[in-house]
């Protein structure tokens, strides 16, 4: 078995476990990435015909991240849409709330971005940092520190053993790393899944963010830079499953009956592809030699478009972490308790917050609905408690 040593192992390479080795590899660690998968490709001079399936919503704090980490202009470069403005609503699309950048003195709320363009930008910019090694492996395996401050020797499936100050888990929901570290983790199935794809439609999207509250579960059309959007509907897991084996022409009469004419008729529909909403919370972030970030330590319902800001956010407070350390602050136990219990009270409110939003407006009952409804219209009409909703939506406080 061979060895290697490393100040710090990142379990994952998507765009958080990326964007953690760009911040490590330039505050001067040595990291070692563990990403079974191939170094994701983007070509050069433009991006692929089709759209990928996934996409995320970049807020304003996580652009300012990715701006601070030179990379942003490149994913602008490529393909980005803006958004800036948002309409939600449930029964009455008359009685919507909206949103607009201009009530925040902003040019736009956030941006639609694909994961894997973001994820390929990031792995270009660690390709020019030589402090970053990626290896082709996966976590398998680990063995804690012996006492505080002590190395954690890390097991790859390839046979290679890492010793290491810390290991960071950024390897998803389902993370081995948080694992193998003995966290403790709370699980809640929503007994749904997000049907994912591009559509097109017949009237412009206006660079705005649609969510359409329906009984089973949101239905957002998020605006992609070619005019199209892409779609994130949540819906029973039952009911998810078989759209997806609906014909194009029949899935798209469901898809119309659900949004409405917002964007008048509904038109190509590109593949879909369909993934489980789950839950999931560790007790805590960090243990001896060991800390969690992005959906290792919280994953959310995608309903109010938090989840990768909220890794992103963790990746802003690994940050200050670094600057206000004097020496080895990945063997510093009281400063990785103390970014442990920051993010998880702070991750903590956002997760409650989603539930209870989830919680309201999924009561099928006529009588909740129309209430609901005239509420969203009575908060169009209020304009410090509209400020305070657009303000937490675009992530600017």
């Amino acid at each position: 078995m061979m060895g290697e040593r490393a100040h710090i192992v990142i379990a994952g390479g998507g765009m958080i476990g990326g964007a953690a080795a760009l911040v490590l590899g330039r505050a001067g660690c040595r990291v070692s990435l563990l990403e079974p998968a191939p170094q994701p490709g983007w070509p050069t001079d433009s991006p692929p015909a089709a759209y990928g399936t996934r996409v995320c919503a970049i807020s304003l704090a996580s652009v300012a991240l990715l701006q601070q980490l030179e990379v942003w202009p490149r994913v602008v470069a490529q393909r980005v849409s803006p958004f800036r403005g948002m309409q939600i609503w449930s029964g009455d699309p008359g009685q919507a709330l909206h949103f607009d950048s201009a009530e925040l003195g902003q040019p736009e709320l956030g941006f639609i971005v694909e994961n894997d363009l973001l994820s390929a930008v990031l792995w270009e910019a660690l390709g020019n940092l030589p402090e970053v090694t990626h290896l082709q492996t996966a976590l398998c395996g680990m063995t804690k520190p012996r006492s505080p401050g002590s190395e954690i020797k890390v097991r790859c499936s390839d046979g290679v053993e890492i010793s290491a100050d810390l290991l960071i888990a950024a390897d998803g929901a389902r993370s081995l790393g948080r694992i193998l570290g003995g966290f403790a983790s709370h699980w809640r199935d929503f007994g749904q899944s997000a049907l994912v794809a591009r559509v097109e439609t017949t009237e412009p999207h206006q660079e705005t963010a649609y969510q359409r509250f329906l009984a089973g579960g949101p239905l957002a059309f998020l605006p992609l830079a070619d005019g199209s959007s892409s779609i994130v509907w949540s819906q029973p897991r039952a009911e998810a499953e078989a759209r997806m084996r609906l014909l194009e022409a029949a899935f798209r009469d469901e898809l119309q009956a659900a949004f409405g004419n917002t964007l008048g008729a509904i038109g190509q529909v590109g593949p879909r592809s369909v993934f489980p909403l789950m839950r999931q919370h560790a007790d805590r972030y960090e243990q001896p030699g060991v800390l969690l970030l992005g959906d290792a330590a919280h994953s959310v319902h995608p309903l109010a478009g938090q989840g990768v800001n909220l890794g992103f956010a963790d990746i802003r407070a690994l940050q200050s972490l670094i600057a206000e350390a004097s020496g080895s602050w990945c063997r510093d136990s009281s400063l990785l308790r103390r970014f442990g219990r920051q993010r998880r009270a702070e991750n903590s409110c956002m997760i409650a917050a989603m539930e209870g939003l989830k919680a309201l407006f999924s009561r099928p009952d006529q009588p909740r609905s129309v209430l609901i409804s005239k509420g969203l219209g009575l908060v169009d009409q209020i304009a410090p408690l509209k400020r305070f909703f657009i303000s937490r939506a675009g992530g600017v406080i």
